[in-house]
C-alpha cells in the first residue's frame, strides 16, 4: 500500500511538473516571437535551462544524501532526450534538420560536451576539479554560440507590449516555482520508494526520473505544430537540454565535493547505449545535419533497449 501511495504521489508531481513547464514554454515562446530573435536560440539557450529547473534541483537536493541518484538522473534524461525525446521529434516533424541553425562544428562540440559526462564517470568517481571542467565547458560552449544572438533586435522590440511583456515574466515565476516544488517533492518520494524496494538510487533515476523530469520537453514535443518556428524551438530545446546536463553533473559533483560512484552496474546499461546513441546521433549530423524518420525510430529503439537491460538489472538483483 505505501508502494503505491508513493508511486501516486511521484505522478502528482510530475502531472504539477509538466503543467508548470507550459506555463514557462509558452510564456518563452511568447518572448521569442515577440522580441524577433531567434526561435532555435531561445529554445537551446532558455527555455534548455529552464525545463532542467528539475533536474537542477534534483542535483541540488541529492547531492549530500544520494548523489547516486541525481547522477541517474541526468544519465538517463540525456539518453532518453537524444533517444527517445529527439527519435519520436524526428518521426513527428519527418525529420530534424540543423543546417542553418548549427554548424556541425557546433553540433560536434555540444556531442563532446555530452560525451565528458561519460569519460568522468568510467572511473567511478567524478572530483571537484571534474566538476568544474564539466560545468565551464558548458558554459564556454553557451558564450561560444552566443554570437547568434541578435542584442539589437532585443532593445528593438523590448520595449513594445509591455502588459504582455510583464504578464508572461509573471507566468514564467510561477511555472519556475511550481517546478522546484515539484521536482523536490519528486526526489523525496523516490528516494523512499528506492529504500522501500531495495533498488539502486541510480535505477529509480534511469527509468522514473529520467521520464519525470523531461516531461518538459515531452510536453513540448506534444503540443508544439508541425512549423518550422515550432520545429526550431523544439529542436533547441531538446539538444540544449542534452547539453546542460554535463554541466548540472559538474554542479552536482561541486556541491557534493566530489561523488564516488558505490553501484556502478546500474548505470552501465544507460552508459553503453548513450556511447552509441553518441556515435550514431554524430554520423546522422555529419553526414547531413539532420535526423531522418527511420533515425528517429532507431533512436526509440535504444531507449526501448535500455529499458529492457535496466529491468533486467532489477531482476538479477
Amino acid at each position: 500500500m505505501e508502494v503505491l501511495i508513493l508511486i501516486g504521489l511521484i505522478f502528482f508531481f510530475l502531472l504539477l511538473l509538466v503543467k508548470s513547464a507550459e506555463l514557462v514554454e509558452g510564456a518563452f515562446v511568447f518572448l521569442a516571437r515577440k522580441i524577433h530573435i531567434s526561435e532555435f536560440f531561445i529554445g537551446f539557450v532558455v527555455l534548455s535551462i529552464v525545463t532542467s529547473l528539475p533536474e537542477i534541483s534534483i542535483a541540488i537536493l541529492s547531492s549530500q544524501e544520494v548523489p547516486e541518484l541525481a547522477i541517474g538522473n541526468l544519465i538517463g534524461a540525456t539518453t532518453v532526450l537524444l533517444t527517445l525525446v529527439i527519435g519520436l521529434s524526428a518521426v513527428k516533424y519527418g525529420k530534424l534538420e540543423f543546417k542553418g541553425k548549427f554548424s556541425e562544428k557546433e553540433v560536434l562540440i555540444g556531442i563532446a560536451i555530452i560525451a565528458s559526462m561519460i569519460v568522468v564517470l568510467l572511473d567511478r568517481f567524478i572530483s571537484v576539479a571534474e566538476g568544474f571542467l564539466l560545468l565551464g565547458s558548458y558554459g564556454a560552449y553557451i558564450i561560444y554560440l552566443n554570437q547568434k544572438f541578435n542584442y539589437n533586435n532585443l532593445k528593438k522590440h523590448l520595449s513594445l507590449n509591455v502588459k504582455k511583456l510583464y504578464r508572461s515574466i509573471g507566468s514564467a515565476g510561477i511555472g519556475i516555482v511550481l517546478l522546484l516544488i515539484s521536482s523536490s517533492m519528486i526526489v523525496r518520494f523516490a528516494s523512499q520508494l528506492a529504500t522501500i524496494l531495495d533498488i539502486p538510487p541510480a535505477i529509480i533515476g534511469i527509468l522514473l526520473l529520467a521520464i519525470g523530469t523531461n516531461l518538459p520537453e515531452l510536453t513540448i514535443l506534444f503540443i508544439s505544430k508541425n512549423t518550422k518556428g515550432d520545429e526550431a524551438l523544439a529542436l533547441g530545446n531538446f539538444f540544449g537540454s542534452a547539453c546542460v546536463n554535463p554541466g548540472i553533473l559538474g554542479l552536482l559533483a561541486i556541491l557534493a565535493g566530489g561523488v564516488r560512484i558505490s553501484n556502478f552496474v546500474a548505470l552501465v546499461p544507460a552508459i553503453a547505449i548513450l556511447c552509441c546513441t553518441i556515435i550514431l546521433f554524430g554520423i546522422a549530423t555529419w553526414t547531413g545535419r539532420k535526423v531522418t524518420r527511420l533515425e528517429g525510430l532507431l533512436l526509440i529503439s535504444l531507449y526501448l533497449a535500455l529499458i529492457i537491460s535496466e529491468f533486467i538489472i532489477i531482476v538479477r538483483t
